[in-house]
């Protein structure tokens, strides 16, 4: 098993589900089929049963062969018998683990320096999720089989995945990196439809932000990265997620967010051209906004990206490029990429 930076779904439990769970937690690190949980002893019912076994998964991303929706118990009057059917056999299990532990390795030794900051490092494994990863849409329709996709083994590994696993590879990797994190479950809300969806929440000094990886690969589109979701706080993502706050720790940090970072922001349309002009001009072949206030129609914001590229093009000697811009309104973010 690998480190764990941060067990926040234990720590969030009721002190006598605890040992519930640590029943739980060593029962699925030894790969147990089937073992007891006393009643007396736990003070749980079926409901709070299935809610201590996610909170074991998410928390635990190094479980890769196990998935609480697979589990099974039976009711006693003084104990229940629980019974789990792992995705992978132990042996299989073992050569997995060293396949991933070698991956985690080769995946420190190419992209970590020693002096790495913590938002350094959230942003570092951001980014190569949401340009490795490909979402996979059958698991979504219903037409997938392959239960990776929903764990660590299908982000990192097969690099196809839905925000569970995700998410559970973001956590993995912060783990990894000593960057405390954690797994957040809640619904996601576009064009008035909500969906079941996860994403993450990391700490980086004494704040708390957001991070889905998820959504800026859904919508990044020809962009290299797109940072619509990354450390944000609760006011922003609360403009297309929902989640139960009083459980999750609130996120109000804005320091390590790209766009405070790199002082990215206009407030009015015409500074729009000007500030994609400079940006090119400076060799940005990408370039990222965030407009505050109220926020002009598309075709406006096309316009003025039209003119900025075209006005950098002519004082370039008039060479040609391709070029394209993605604007998302809930966000109020502009990309603009040079092809």
């Amino acid at each position: 098993m690998f480190a764990n930076e941060l067990r926040y779904h234990r720590l969030r439990l009721p002190q006598k589900w605890q040992n519930t769970y640590d029943t739980i937690d060593v029962a699925v690190r030894q790969m147990q089929c089937s073992f007891e949980i006393n009643k007396s002893q736990s003070s749980v019912g079926t409901q709070e049963l299935h809610q201590i076994f996610c909170s074991v998964y998410n928390d635990n991303p190094s479980y890769y062969y196990y998935t609480p929706t697979v589990c099974q118990t039976e009711h006693y009057s003084d104990k229940f018998l629980c019974h789990v059917n792992y995705i992978y056999s132990e042996k299989q299990a073992k050569e997995i683990e060293q396949v991933l532990a070698e991956f985690l390795r080769d995946f420190y030794k190419q992209h970590v320096s020693r002096h790495m900051k913590d938002h350094e490092k959230v942003m570092l494994i951001h980014n190569y999720l949401v340009s490795t990863v490909a979402y996979d849409y059958s698991a979504e329709s219903g037409a997938g089989e392959d239960l990776d996709v929903y764990n660590v083994l299908g982000a990192l590994l097969k690099r196809r995945a839905v925000c569970w696993g995700i998410s559970m590879a973001f956590k993995l990797l912060c783990d990894y990196l000593g960057v405390p994190s954690l797994v957040v479950l809640g619904k996601s809300s576009l064009d008035k439809s909500e969906d079941d969806h996860a994403w993450n929440i990391v700490r980086l000094g004494s704040h708390f932000y957001h991070v889905d990886a998820t959504w800026d690969l859904r919508t990044k589109g020809s962009a290299r990265h797109v940072f619509d979701h990354y450390n944000i706080d609760d006011g922003m993502m609360g403009a297309v997620h929902d989640w139960d706050r009083q459980y999750y720790p609130d996120c109000d940090g804005y320091e390590y967010n790209y766009f405070y970072m790199n002082n990215c922001f206009v407030s009015e349309l015409g500074q729009i051209g000007p500030f994609l002009h400079r940006r090119l001009e400076q060799g940005k072949s990408q370039v990222l906004l965030k407009y505050r206030g109220d926020m002009p129609e598309n075709d406006a914001i096309y316009r003025e990206a039209q003119s900025a590229v075209a006005g950098f093009c002519e004082s370039a000697g008039g060479r040609g490029v391709s070029w394209s811009v993605s604007i998302n309104r809930e966000m109020q973010n502009i990309c603009v990429v040079l092809e």
